[in-house]
């Protein structure tokens, strides 16, 4: 609960912060912080298969079991850091235009 707690109060608090700006700067923000919230959705389900592998190896007191869990995890949660950053970075000029023909909120897109 604190942690979605905690998430969605800094969502609401950035989107106060860039409801100051102006309309486009919203729109630009919504589309951003929706687009960053599909890649940490699909990050967290992974950090959860993690979390039942380790609790149950803890369970067991297997610390053999629990390292190798661990840096297993380590290295899936690096590779796919890469791989997400890879196609954030790729999408990321064709995104604007999946949202909207807006060019004032597309330049704001481009800015972040």
């Amino acid at each position: 609960i604190l942690k979605q707690g905690s998430l969605l109060f800094t969502w609401a608090y950035a989107t106060k912060s860039a409801a100051k700006f102006g309309a486009a700067q919203v729109a630009a923000h919504q589309v951003a912080l929706s687009f960053w919230m599909v890649f940490a959705y699909i990050l967290d389900a992974v950090s959860v298969s993690a979390q039942i592998l380790l609790s149950k190896a803890r369970t067991r007191k297997s610390v053999d079991e629990v390292r190798s869990v661990t840096k297993y995890m380590t290295s899936v949660a690096v590779i796919q850091g890469l791989i997400i950053t890879l196609i954030i970075a790729g999408l990321a000029p064709y995104v604007p235009s999946f949202f909207t023909t807006d060019e004032a909120v597309i330049a704001q897109l481009k800015t972040l």
